[in-house]
């Protein structure tokens, strides 16, 4: 059975008061004890304001379904808007769940297989509006930090020795052989990876102004970011377009 607009809109308002499942700056974001928590509490609160019953796994699979259609709203928003209009979503809980979510900075990425290529530039640059889509829904999802993520931590590393024993029978010459190799091994020298990384991911001054441009659009109303980003696109495309006529 469908939910009525109102009901919809009162399960976003419950589930944006869990900070801890949709803000990954939340100390509690990590810690699974503490969203399970949150998930149980959804469900009795959406009981005593509604009437209505909900599992745990119900509470996700529909938290998991609203983002989703968040995310195709912000989608929509980007495609339909110009300069002098902008396309204004229908669903009544969209700017409640927009309120909270375009705030987020991280992980963010637009759900679409079918972008044009002349708004696929345009759409990147308004990646800040659309927060990460909902993984799924199972408890791995949602490490325990006091829990390590690979078995590695227990198993102490395992020489070539102790996987292959050496015979007491083999000759001395083949043992010193196999030592002169592994110092040659040793002592050669390796690239710097760490470097190159460093020198990839330097930023220069227009890196920097891009992400004060997009501070400033995260602060502004959705409506009023958007046609501002057309704007700066327009500009841009016009700029490009007298360069390639110069040439």
């Amino acid at each position: 059975m469908r939910w009525s607009e109102a009901i919809t809109l009162e399960f976003v308002k419950i589930y944006l008061k869990h900070e801890c499942l949709w803000n990954p700056s939340h100390p509690g974001y990590k810690l699974k004890y503490q969203r399970d928590k949150a998930y149980v509490d959804i469900c009795n609160e959406f009981k005593d304001s509604t009437t209505k019953c909900l599992s745990v796994p119900e509470v996700k699979m529909k938290i998991k379904n609203l983002r989703t259609t968040y995310v195709q709203q912000v989608h929509k928003i980007l495609q339909k808007s110009s300069p002098d209009s902008i396309f204004e979503p229908s669903l009544v809980w969209f700017h409640e769940m927009d309120r909270c979510l375009k705030h987020i900075p991280t992980n963010r990425h637009i759900i679409s297989s079918f972008q044009a290529p002349d708004t696929a530039d345009l759409e990147a640059s308004c990646q800040i509006w659309v927060d990460q889509e909902l993984k799924n829904d199972t408890n791995s999802q949602n490490p325990d930090p006091l829990i390590s993520n690979s078995e590695d931590d227990y198993d102490s590393p395992k020489t070539e020795d102790s996987l292959s024993p050496i015979k007491r029978d083999k000759p001395l010459a083949s043992i010193l052989n196999r030592k002169n190799k592994k110092k040659k091994l040793k002592h050669r020298p390796t690239h710097n990876y760490a470097k190159d990384k460093f020198e990839f991911v330097k930023e220069d001054e227009f890196d920097i102004y891009g992400k004060y441009i997009a501070s400033q659009l995260r602060k502004m109303d959705l409506q009023k970011a958007i046609r501002l980003q057309l704007e700066i696109q327009s500009i841009l495309s016009e700029a490009r377009i007298a360069d390639i006529s110069s040439d």
